[in-house]
């Protein structure tokens, strides 16, 4: 069975940091290759790719409290069983039939950062990212034994393929904070905000691309006091807007509620959840907890399964 994922992979890293004698670091560099081979065959088409990625990182810590960051990467991503042999109908009146001839994806990518501890027991970190694919893969207009439509399931449908013919730019940015209020509490969050751009191999026009995730962060309210431990945190997501839906997701409305203008939309949404555990003895723990306490309706972006409502966990742990 040939997986999703590549096969086979070697990596070689290497991290060097100067005065290593010393509890504290001035500036630590990072440095990391992989070596990538796919290899899928069979009988109508070969897929056999490669691909050398590597990733460069520096830090800088003008004190014990702060750090400056640096980090730049390559990735490539081979097309999957589905990418290059599956036959579906994305929406009524359109059908994507097999491209034996995609080529990888390749990405690369740069973050700079910056984290410090601004206040007792304050540590903030916040950094900005860019990324650009190259040979994208995107839905275009294709044919199929040289008809550009054809008869699927007792419709007219047009003929698309996945085609390497399109670029794309992420960028975005991370907050995250970590505040020890005393002894037994401690509070947590992190957003993360992301925007791009995707062109339209028809239309030659901008629009937001199929897997940039709306904003989405997460709040934590963490007691600790002896054996027990409770977290009470929220899950956030926002809004996008029909303007801000990728062209792929539009096609696929039903996944989506309907705005004022009757186009679909992924409406924000929040759950409330709380969580506990004690270990009873070394070796027995009990966890307990109920996700979306408030018992809210919503589907996360680009699934197509809502999730549960209110849910009830209990686990007993044992270790020996």
């Amino acid at each position: 069975v040939v997986r999703r994922i590549p096969e086979r992979q070697s990596t070689v890293e290497q991290s060097v940091a100067s005065q290593p004698e010393q509890p504290f670091q001035l500036c630590v560099y990072a440095c990391k290759l992989r070596q990538t081979y796919f290899d899928f065959s069979f009988d109508n088409a070969t897929l056999r790719n490669k691909a050398l990625n590597g990733a460069l990182g520096f830090t800088y810590n003008p004190s014990d409290k702060w750090r400056v960051y640096m980090n730049a990467s390559t990735g490539f991503r081979s097309p999957n069983v589905d990418d290059i042999g599956k036959v579906f109908d994305s929406e009524p009146g359109n059908v994507v039939v097999p491209n034996p001839d995609l080529k990888p994806e390749q990405a690369y990518s740069v973050e700079v950062g910056v984290g410090g501890t601004v206040a007792t027991n304050f540590y903030f970190d916040v950094s900005a990212f860019y990324t650009t694919i190259d040979n994208a893969i995107a839905r275009g207009p294709s044919t199929f034994n040289g008809q550009d439509s054809i008869d699927y399931d007792g419709q007219l449908s047009r003929v698309l393929s996945l085609q390497n013919i399109s670029k794309l730019h992420v960028y975005g940015l991370q907050m995250g904070i970590n505040w020890q209020l005393n002894k037994y509490l401690k509070l947590t969050s992190s957003l993360n905000w992301q925007s791009g751009k995707e062109k339209d191999p028809e239309t030659n026009r901008n629009y937001a691309p199929t897997h940039v995730a709306p904003l989405f962060g997460a709040t934590h309210f963490i007691v600790r006091k002896g054996k027990l431990q409770v977290d009470c945190y929220a899950n956030y997501n926002g809004e996008i807007s029909y303007k801000n839906l990728a062209l792929s997701e539009r096609a696929d409305s039903h996944l989506y509620l309907a705005d004022a203008d009757g186009n679909p939309h992924a409406p924000s949404w929040w759950t409330l959840n709380l969580k506990a555990s004690y270990q009873v003895v070394p070796h027995l723990g009990l966890d307990a907890g109920i996700e979306n306490i408030a018992d809210k309706r919503y589907r996360p972006y680009s699934s197509g399964i809502v999730s549960p409502g209110r849910n009830f966990i209990a686990t007993l742990r044992f270790k020996w």
